[in-house]
């Protein structure tokens, strides 16, 4: 397997949840900061077979029960990618990272100890829709994250209606033309962010989350529970065209870093020993 240089690589950065820079200095992961990289699938497609080197047996063994050739290739750049980000912050080759998996299937590293700060807890959490992946990193705190592509025909099934509460119907149904898609993936993704928080994904009744509708994010309530609801920080993602998404976490405000994994940095992230 090819082995990584393990020198530090967040450079060059799209610094567009804070005022910094981009290009400026090295951003570690610590508690006062939420990292979230962006990857579009279709830029990938030549790091595939280097990506597969990265899989574990178990990953490749469910990779093998994809029928679908697209399939195949976004599971195998969702991972690689997963892993080549962990090996930075461990400081470890992508392969050699292993996983554990909740009751849902969400995947957490198995031994956090091996993060060079080790009384810290890397959590994360990854979504994708279309072409886009996007991966949230954060110490100690539980994290969702939920993006969507905006398609106004996934709208037009009375879809609101079976998750949405009175008092988000009634903002939901005030809006018109494209802001009546928009409002709809804001809300569906602040519920999914926060569900995929609590560990249960869709499993989770989205109908008992109730959140704002428009540009500024919060939770309502959480199942009937103001109170809970408080505990909640929510997080635009509003960098990508075409796209709305929402990160989810209970705890402490924290700032935001948003990287986009073009193939400059991409290079930085695949330094090879030879």
């Amino acid at each position: 397997m090819a082995k990584i240089n393990h020198a530090p690589i967040l450079k060059n950065m799209d610094s567009q949840f804070t005022n910094e820079s981009r290009g400026s200095a090295t951003f570690p992961l610590n508690n006062d900061f939420i990292h979230v990289w962006a990857v579009h699938c279709s830029v990938m497609q030549k790091q595939i077979p280097l990506f597969s080197e990265f899989l574990s047996e178990e990953e490749k063994i469910r990779l093998d029960n994809f029928k679908f050739s697209l399939l195949k290739k976004h599971f195998i750049i969702r991972r690689g990618i997963l892993r080549l980000i962990l090996g930075n912050y461990l400081e470890k080759d992508p392969g050699e990272i292993k996983f554990s998996y909740d009751q849902q299937g969400k995947p957490y590293l198995k031994d956090n100890k091996q993060f060079r700060k080790k009384s810290k807890t890397i959590c994360f959490n990854l979504t994708f829709s279309h072409d886009v992946i996007l991966y949230a990193f954060t110490l100690q705190d539980k994290i969702g994250i939920d993006i969507e592509y905006v398609q106004d025909q996934l709208i037009h099934g009375g879809v609101e209606e079976q998750f949405f509460s009175l008092a988000e119907l009634t903002q939901f149904n005030k809006t018109c033309g494209k802001q009546r898609a928009r409002s709809f993936f804001q809300a569906w993704t602040r519920k999914e962010a926060i569900a995929k928080t609590i560990g249960k994904g869709l499993l989770f009744p989205l109908e008992k989350i109730e959140v704002t509708l428009g540009h500024y994010p919060r939770a309502l309530k959480i199942k009937e529970d103001e109170e809970i609801a408080k505990n909640w920080k929510l997080y635009n993602i509003d960098q990508l065209n075409g796209y709305v998404g929402t990160i989810a976490t209970e705890g402490m405000k924290k700032k935001l870093k948003f990287i986009t994994i073009r193939q400059e940095l991409l290079s930085q992230l695949l330094k090879l020993e030879i």
